[in-house]
């Protein structure tokens, strides 16, 4: 049965709807080491490729979209209370998101992090792993 999770940044301008028949005890948590996570403090990664998520910004004016690295993704920060909501990518086979768990309105039960390392991933490598792994978005982010 698909539930769906609700998240919103600290201020509720930026909000997702994480719809997922997985149950979060089962979700596959992750840290990353790259540059932007590795700076910034409570952020847990979860995604659902047989999922779906929405996103609702009240005022899109203060949704920063920020690229670095491979620039293959924008991360969505709240410029308002700089909350990191997660990722998202677009490519010819659509909208993809990885989601920032720690932002989410209801207390769950989680299995353990993994922590992933990045280094050594190439471009092509890296845009495969994330269409085989990440949660397609609906609608617009």
């Amino acid at each position: 049965m698909v539930r769906v999770y609700q998240a919103s940044c600290s201020c509720n301008n930026i909000n997702y709807y994480f719809n997922t028949a997985v149950l979060p005890r089962v979700w596959p948590v992750r840290k990353c080491n790259c540059s932007l996570c590795s700076r910034r403090n409570d952020h847990i990664h979860c995604a659902d490729p047989n999922g779906t998520v929405s996103y609702k910004f009240w005022d899109p004016t203060k949704v920063t979209r920020y690229r670095h690295g491979t620039r293959t993704a924008d991360f969505l920060v709240c410029t308002n209370c700089n909350s990191y909501m997660g990722a998202v990518m677009l490519t010819d086979k659509g909208r993809f998101a990885v989601l920032n768990i720690e932002h989410l309105v209801d207390d769950l039960m989680l299995p353990e992090i993994n922590r992933l390392v990045w280094e050594g991933e190439d471009l092509r490598s890296r845009l495969a792993r994330r269409h085989k792994t990440w949660t397609p978005v609906i609608g617009c982010a």
